[in-house]
């Protein structure tokens, strides 16, 4: 029996529970039990029905490892990493906020070039090693071990938690990056008000539509995840002028999808994204020179106290 999709509808019923949090009134301590509960919980469940179940085959097991869990446990990763930023954040400047942003990316960029050989292996999709990687009891070679955190033999692998983290990781950039460019955005302005918006359209192919619609209802990014498919579609045609008809049939179209990937428009967002935030942190010489005056001046300044205070002993 193929146990795929029983995993995968998991992972779905954990992605709308997720939508469903509310995180209105709570402190960041709150905020963050309130996910670790529900991501603690879902995982339960995963891990229970892998021990009974089981796979129904090698490939199943790797791919189980290699993507499924890697995303319950990410979530987990991205909460406690936002936590511990937001918890470390000063009170002070924009100048002083950007640079405490900036030195945490810079430290997301060290853990990539720490598992250098390892990230690119999870960033091209290779899968020569899958055998060692991503199925339970395989032993790696001395030189490629790794730290596991979840050492559950009946429910983890030698890379199932690095994914996860490179999963985590990739999301947390985004996150700092748009953190950077609006330090202090808490609200956004309400849609139209004192301005007018040049009309937009869908000009892309209709297929990839479909795959966006189908995407942002299974994830619940819609009216907490109340809205149905046939809202969203409807919304998309009002908002960008694109009629999608019989949307499920469209959608047997992508699920057909034999040479291109089943998924080949979120994959190539996901990799545009990722291309947009490669570029940004390329070494800049006068992004560098600035920021080590913005040090310099910081460090003559403390000097400079420093110095007052002992006169004045």
């Amino acid at each position: 029996m193929n146990n795929q999709k029983i995993y995968e509808e998991l992972f779905r019923q954990f992605v709308f529970a997720l939508s469903g949090v509310s995180v209105v009134g709570l402190n960041p301590v709150q905020v963050l039990s309130a996910y670790l509960s529900l991501i603690r919980e879902h995982l339960g469940v995963l891990r229970d029905r892998v021990l009974s179940l089981g796979f129904s085959s090698a490939c199943e097991e790797v791919w189980f490892f290699k993507h499924l869990k890697p995303k319950f446990l990410a979530e987990k990763i991205f909460r406690f990493e936002v936590h511990a930023i937001e918890m470390g954040r000063p009170v002070g400047t924009v100048e002083m906020v950007r640079d405490f942003l900036s030195d945490e990316l810079r430290l997301v960029h060290r853990f990539f070039q720490q598992y250098a050989f390892l990230f690119q292996y999870y960033r091209t999709g290779a899968v020569e090693l899958d055998g060692l990687y991503f199925v339970r009891g395989a032993k790696l070679p001395a030189g490629m071990v790794v730290d596991v955190v979840d050492a559950d033999p009946g429910f983890s692998t030698a890379m199932d938690y690095l994914f996860a983290k490179f999963m985590a990781f990739e999301r947390l950039q985004v996150y700092l990056v748009e953190k950077i460019e609006h330090p202090f955005a808490l609200v956004h302005d309400a849609p139209g008000v004192g301005r007018k918006v040049r009309p937009l359209r869908w000009t892309g192919d209709s297929i990839n539509a479909v795959e966006l619609g189908f995407a942002l209802h299974d994830t619940g990014q819609l009216n907490d995840g109340k809205a149905s498919l046939t809202e969203i579609f409807e919304w998309m045609a009002d908002a960008l002028n694109i009629v999608v008809k019989k949307p499920h049939r469209r959608f047997d179209e992508i699920e057909g999808r034999k040479i291109i990937s089943k998924t080949d428009f979120t994959d190539r967002m996901r990799i545009s994204i990722l291309n947009r935030i490669d570029r940004k942190n390329e070494y800049d010489p006068e992004k560098e020179r600035l920021r080590r005056a913005r040090e310099d001046r910081k460090r003559l300044a403390s000097e400079k106290k420093a110095d007052g205070k002992n006169t004045g002993s």
